[in-house]
């Protein structure tokens, strides 16, 4: 990047590379503490009970990056788990959105959030069940059971639909 955008283009290469993986990183570890106070409602002011969850997931880090520096194929291991992990949050959230479209009364959400929510569950699915990090199974077999659960969550939405226009009727 240097010889092709110059000094400055270097820099904004090396904050690119360095500064913005730390950052989510950074990002990731607090949002993960967070999560795991909330969910065991363990008051986070207090030093210690920050301590208290922040060193086992700096554990589970330092033993990830080991495995990633020990193990050949460990970082493709690691990045693959977390494409996956990625885009299934990302499943997640654009059916919680379209559930919330809904609720709100939104006519839009069937080409915005719900045909994108049942797509990405297909994609996710096959994926994590035919991937080398994943199950490895037959790539016909992965691609039905993917399309079979983007039908069930479509079906488990129109019902949940259907319910919620009796309910407001």
């Amino acid at each position: 990047s240097k010889n092709w955008l110059g000094l400055i283009g270097g820099i904004l290469a090396i904050l690119g590379v360095v500064a913005a993986p730390i950052t989510s990183g950074d990002t990731a570890l607090r949002s993960g503490r967070l999560i795991i106070a909330d969910a065991l409602h363990f008051e986070q002011k207090p030093i210690k009970n920050r301590l208290a969850i922040s060193i086992p997931i700096f554990i589970i880090v330092a033993l990830l990056l080991w495995f990633n520096m020990a193990n050949q194929k460990g970082f493709d291991n690691i990045w693959g788990y977390f494409g996956w992990a990625n885009q299934t949050l990302a499943v997640f959230s654009l059916w919680a959105v379209t559930v919330y479209l809904k609720r709100a009364k939104k006519g839009y959400y069937w080409l915005i959030t719900c045909l994108p929510a049942i797509f990405m569950t297909c994609v996710c699915t096959t994926y994590i069940l035919v991937a080398p990090e994943g199950f490895q199974l037959n790539y016909a077999f992965s691609l039905t059971v993917g399309i079979v659960a983007s039908i069930v969550c479509a079906v488990a939405f129109l019902m949940y639909r259907s319910s919620f226009l009796k309910k407001n009727a």
